[in-house]
This record gives structure tokens, C-alpha cells and sequence, in this order.
């Protein structure tokens, strides 16, 4: 996504797992509408091919945003970065 000539966000997802990995957005342009826009596309692609649901491993900082965007937790998970391990959660949504 693009402000202008400068790129302020982007997302990655795989329709075929109905799987969201990560949207990112510049954190000077955070609260500006620019994630929910993110969010709005993926939803989007995946109602193209009629998937019904989306599933996502949120960080915790991140869970209010995919909360406000209808996301459910499932569970609590632990991702092992080498010697680091991050707190992450499991969330899904129906869509139609």
C-alpha cells in the first residue's frame, strides 16, 4: 500500500490455506485506516474463492486490531525463533 512514493504497508496471506500471515503497516501511519483497508482487501480475495473462513497467528500487540476486525480467539501459542520464543494467538473468523 502507498502514501504518495512511499510505501506504508503491506500483507501476505495464502488463499489456498485460508491462512492471513501478517499485515504491516508503518507505525506513522498507524491508526489511519491503512490496516482495516489491508484487512478489507484479503477478505476480500478469500470471498473470491469462496473461502469461508480465515485463520491467522496474531502477536499480542496486534490482537485489538483483528479483534475490532471480527477475529476469534481459538488458543494460546508459543513460536520458538531460535533461542527467543514469542507469545502468539491463534485466531479465526467466518466469512461469507
Amino acid at each position: 500500500m502507498r502514501e504518495g512514493n512511499r510505501f506504508v504497508g503491506f500483507c501476505q496471506y495464502d488463499i489456498a490455506y485460508a491462512e492471513l500471515y501478517q499485515i504491516q503497516v508503518d507505525p506513522e501511519y498507524q491508526g489511519k485506516g491503512y490496516g482495516k483497508h489491508l484487512y478489507q482487501f484479503v477478505e476480500n480475495e478469500f470471498n473470491k474463492y469462496r473461502k469461508r473462513q480465515i485463520t491467522l497467528n496474531s502477536t499480542l500487540n496486534a490482537l485489538p486490531f483483528y479483534e475490532k476486525m471480527g477475529f476469534k480467539k481459538v488458543n494460546d501459542a508459543l513460536y520458538s525463533l531460535g533461542r527467543a520464543s514469542i507469545k502468539m494467538v491463534r485466531m479465526e473468523k467466518a466469512i461469507s
